[in-house]
Parts: C-alpha cells; structure tokens; sequence
C-alpha cells in the first residue's frame, strides 16, 4: 500500500483552476499554513503485482509502488486530478548473508523478478476521496523492458549486489537496470527521470522509450561515480530553459573517506542541448550525528534560479522532514574531483542559498493549534470587551439623559437671570438720573473731579516717600558698600584665587598616579592636550592638581579623571571618549542654568510699567529710584536681582 503525501486536494483548490498548464505549477508557492493536507491510498486494482510465492501476507498479489515521485498531468473541470508517478525498482527486501564464490555478498529479495520500473497515471477524485492508477508505461530500451535488477559488476552503477527470489536463487543481473526515484516534464512533454544506482538522468518520451541516458563519465561529471550506493539521485526537475537538474542524494564517498563528513553535497546542472554540466555545492544541515545521515529528497523548480528541496534524516534527536528553497543564483560552479568533499574548497567557494519554508507535519499541526488557542483567547477578550462596551454605551445613554435634564434647567434659568439683569440695569439708570438731578453735575463732571482729588492726593504722598526713601539710601549705601567690599576681600581673596586657578582630585591610592602618568607619560600628555589644563602630580600624596585659568576647561578636566580613576581603564582613547562625555556634560549644565535665569529680567520690566502706569511718566524715574533703594538695603536680594537693578538703574538715565 502506497500513501500520497501530497498537498493535492486543497492546494490545488486554493491555486489552480481547471485547464491549468502542469508545466506551468513550477512558479506556484504554496504555503503549508493555508492548505490542510489531504492523504490518499491509491488503488492499483488491475495494475496489482501477481505473486506466485509462499507468502500468504502477499495474497498472491502485490502492490506496484507508485508514487516515489509525482509530477502533474492536468486538472479537469470537474475537479479530478491526473499525477505522473514513478515506481522504484520494485519490491525488495535485505537478504540475508550471502556467500557466492567463498565471498560474503550484499542483496535483495525481489518477490517479483520480472518487475519493469513504470510510470503511471495516477487520477485523484476530491468528490470520492479516492485516487487510482488509470494507466501504466513501462520504461524500455530499444523496445525490451528493463529491469530493477542490480547493475552488472564493473559498470557504471554497479553495486555488487545481488538478486534473489525467495528461494535464494540467483535472479542474474541488467545492464540497463534502474532504481528510479525522482520524474519531471519538460515542455515537449518528455520525461526525465532519476536514479539512485548511477545515479542516471534519462529522457523518456511518452511511450516510455529511454531516448537519452547520463551517468558517470557518460555525460556526467565522473566524480558522480563515488556516490554512496543506493545514494544517487532522488530528485530530477526541469526549469523554465528547459535545464535539467538532479541532486545527490548524501555527501560523496571519495576515496572511502568523506561520506560523513564532507560538509556539501552536489546539485547537477544538465543543458540537453548542448550536453554541458555544471555542479553547485548544496550545504547539508549540521544538526546530524555525521553527514552521511543526510538525505536529499525530491527537487522542484520554481523558476529563475530557485528550487524546493526535501531534506530528511534525524537531527538533534528527531527525524525531520523539512522543506528548503534553494537558490543557486550567484552559487559558484564547482570542479570534477574531490576537493568540495575534502574541505579544499571552504571559503572559496559560494554555496547555494538555502531557507527553510515548511517543517513536518507536527510542526504544522503546533502551529496551527498555537493559532487556535491564541484566537480563542482574542475571541474571548473580544467578547468581554464588547461586554464593557454595551455597558459603557448604557451608562452614556443614562448620563446623556441627565445632561439633557440640566441643560434645560440651566437654559431656564438663564433666561430668568437675563431678565433680571434687564431689571437691574433700568433701576440703574434711574438712579444715576436722580443722582444727577441731586448733585447738578453730570456722570463725567462727577467722574472728572475724583480724580483730579485722587491724582493731587497721591502725588504729594509719593514725592514725600521717594524723598524719605533717597536719604535712607544715600546715609547707608556708601558705607554699606564699602563694609561688604573690605568683608568680601578680607574673607575670600586668597581663596578665591585658589578656587579660580586650582582643582584637586583625590586619588584611592598613589599608585594610581602611575597609571595616570602611563608609559612614558602618554596618558598624562594626552589629558593636557585634550583639555589644556596642567597636572601637578607629584606635590600632594594621593592627589592630583589641576591648574588653569579657564574654569570650565578645569572642570571637565576634573570630571573626565574622576571618570578615568573610577573605571580603571586609563589609556588615550579611553581618555578622549571621558572627556569628550565630560564637555557635553558641561554644556549641559550651562544650558540648563541659562534657561533658569533667561526668566528674571521680566522684573525690571514689570516694575517700569507698573511705574509708568501708575503714577505717569513724569514719576516713573522716582518709582524706579523707590525699588533700587528698597533692593540696596538687602545684599541678598541685590546678589538674586543685580542683573535686574543694573538694568534699572541704566533705565533711570534713558527719557521717559
């Protein structure tokens, strides 16, 4: 019995329409996410293997085997579906030891020598869940069928084995025996087809005549020759020039040595027409025990330059079955010998590309369950969040008919407040009317007169402040002045001079001082010429002066060591990067104290309008003269506002 493995029914559904060109599905991309595969059993019925043996397990017939490679025939309008496919060289089983001429000997159990490797039509009904074979081409040679016999010893494809039937009897050999795996169309409707003995590529044409036949030295690369046998060539296919390409199986067996551990095996290129090859170093994945478990399966092109691949065997303690895309653009042609499997080749060489598009089913079936899980638990959010929605609209609608209630409250009410506003104004007016008629002065005769009162009364009062206010600051100003100054430089000239010119950095320990000075002084010359600031190391125990004029080169100087001292790494390009850090640190901090005091002067400003507002122009210049004495009688403020009342006291000189 012979399982379909293919993605026929849905990927065809999804893909194709009825009438599609099969040569045509080369450029399809299937994605395994979006196509649920479907498994047949295909029904041989009258293409059953007749078996005249003892076995009762076989029911005096056996099936054929097709399906060791598919291609498609066409799809119809109904929806069925019609398959090349590809036996192997038949059923066959492991013997055990055999001697032949006092020689232990390698075979197989052939239950049906007469077998004749075929390719069969294959048609899948979807509606009927059902696949049958519907017709069978022999493969032949020169009108005889050929055989899945073993290839006679000292011809190309020989592996010494030997056939057997079930009664142990040697069952001869065929030189033209074959083993075939892999099959494809090209657009003249010929076959090509693989084999693992050579491994062969072979031109078939639709009755099945073998019209061209490749193999090692015969219109392929000799080196072929070291295949591991039974390891040939699994897949053929056919790309859209119309080049053949085969691949081997696993790593070459050069010399015997290289089979499991030569990190490539070959794609082939085949130009049937002008009959020249070319090899390509396909990379075998690193997860297996050795490479030689590596097994290359079935190959299809996907046009320009671009393959899927089957590669299978077990990796990291599972059999994988994983499905890669080749791409042999850019790949570099390798030579006819060994150095490819010998490691000579490494890093000279361009491989093909390869990416992994599909894992095995497992993989699938988790992520399709993971998909599942993840939207039930969407739905579910979705649900609840719904619920809070039609909750919240519910609560909307009860507060939009609350506000609706106070809107018409509020709108009542102003018009109530409207009208009685109306009423106020008309009492108003009456009485101003009989205020009028009282005094016998009009609203702006009334309005003129307060405030020339108001205006006389206020003069006098601010002339006599202003005056009180000159004297005070004048009998303290001068000798307040001077009491500060003479302070000022008794307490902090030499501290000053000291602070302005000099920093010192503590160090953790003197040998520090070492590291900081370096090898022949490379370090500390980089810090002076990096930040223009003098070192004194030697003067003070445990400590480093920093001398310069400038303060803000001092303190980046001053910061960049503390960084150096604190990291322990202290070489010049340590130091330029500490340093360069130290300056933006700095800046930093300058900008940050400019956007503070770039607020402040908005004072002199407020207090010259709030002067000529108030009392005119004329006694602006007094009301100026009034906060300056107020500010020289507190050294606190004239220290928080003194760009301020420099500013104001330049403004008393200015016109008013």
């Amino acid at each position: 019995m012979q399982e379909v493995h293919e993605y026929y029914e849905k990927t065809m559904e999804t893909l194709a329409c009825p009438g599609t060109d099969p040569y045509a599905l080369g450029s399809i991309s299937i994605s395994a996410q979006d196509v649920e595969p479907t498994a047949y059993i295909v029904h041989a019925d009258a293409y059953q293997l007749p078996y005249k043996g003892n076995e009762k397990a076989f029911n005096h017939h056996i099936n054929p085997g097709y399906g060791s490679a598919l291609v498609l025939k066409s799809i119809k309008a109904n929806g069925t579906m019609e398959f090349y496919a590809i036996t192997d060289r038949g059923p066959n089983g492991d013997i055990p030891t055999y001697v032949k001429n006092g020689k232990k000997m390698s075979g197989k159990f052939f239950p049906t020598p007469n077998f004749t490797p075929s390719i069969g039509i294959i048609k899948v009904d979807p509606a009927k869940h059902r696949a049958d074979i519907i017709s069978s081409i022999p493969l032949k040679v020169n009108g005889k069928p050929i055989s899945g016999k073993p290839i006679p010893s000292g011809l190309t494809g020989s592996t010494n084995e030997v056939a057997l039937d079930f009664n142990m009897k040697d069952l001869g050999t065929d030189r033209n025996g074959l083993d075939t795996e892999g099959i494809s169309l090209d657009k003249d409707g010929n076959f090509w087809i693989s084999d693992e003995y050579g491994p062969f590529i072979a031109k078939v044409d639709k009755k099945g005549n073998i019209l061209e036949k490749y193999g090692p030295g015969m219109g392929l690369p000799k080196i072929l020759a070291d295949r591991v046998p039974n390891r040939g060539s699994e897949g053929v296919t056919v790309d859209e020039k119309g080049h053949v390409f085969a691949l081997i199986q696993s790593p070459l067996d050069v010399d015997g040595k290289t089979a499991k551990t030569a990190k490539y095996t070959r794609i082939v290129e085949l130009d049937p027409v002008t009959k020249e090859t070319t090899m390509y170093a396909y990379p075998v994945d690193t997860g297996y025990k050795n490479t030689g478990a590596a097994k290359i399966g079935d190959i299809t092109s996907i046009g320009n330059g671009q393959f899927l691949m089957i590669e299978q065997g077990k990796q990291h303690g599972e059999m994988q079955n994983l499905i890669y895309k080749v791409d042999l653009n850019g790949a570099t042609p390798i030579p006819d010998n060994g150095d490819l499997e010998y490691g000579r080749l490494d890093g000279k060489i361009v491989p093909a590309k390869k990416e992994l598009v599909l894992e095995g089913k497992e993989e699938i079936h988790k992520l399709r369950s993971d998909a599942e899980r993840e939207h039930k638990e969407r739905r579910t959010e979705l649900q609840r969040f719904e619920r809070r929605l039609l909750q919240k609209e519910e609560h909307l609608d009860k507060k939009s008919d609350s506000m609706e209630k106070k809107e018409d409250s509020l709108q009542r009410k102003e018009e109530e407040v409207t009208r009685m506003q109306e009423k106020i104004e008309a009492i108003h007016e009456q009485k101003m009317a009989e205020l009028e008629r009282i005094s016998g002065l009009t609203y702006e005769d009334a309005k003129e007169l307060l405030l020339n009162n108001v205006q006389s009364e206020v003069k006098h009062e601010t002339a006599q402040m202003i005056k009180m206010l000159e004297e005070q600051a004048h009998e303290e100003a001068e000798s307040k002045a001077r009491e500060i100054i003479s302070v000022a430089i008794q307490r902090c000239a030499a501290d000053h001079v000291a602070e302005t010119t000099v920093s010192v950095v503590s160090l953790p320990n003197d040998e520090m001082k070492g590291r900081i000075i370096g090898r022949e002084g490379r370090n500390i010359r980089a810090i002076e010429m990096l930040t223009g600031v003098d070192l004194i190391i030697d003067d003070t125990p445990e400590a480093v002066i920093l001398s310069c004029f400038d303060p803000i080169r001092r303190e980046i100087a001053c910061i960049a060591l503390e960084k150096l001292i604190a990291d322990g790494r202290i070489h010049p390009a340590r130091i330029e990067e500490m340093v360069e850090k130290a300056r933006k640190e700095i800046n930093q901090k300058i900008r940050e104290a400019g956007n503070r005091q770039r607020t402040k002067p908005a004072f002199t400003d407020s207090i010259r309008n709030s002067s000529r507002s108030s009392v005119g122009c004329a006694t602006a210049p007094v009301m100026a003269r009034m906060y300056c004495a107020i500010l020289s009688k507190s050294p606190s403020w004239q220290a928080l506002w003194l760009p301020n009342w420099v500013s104001m006291k330049n403004w008393l000189n200015a016109p008013a």
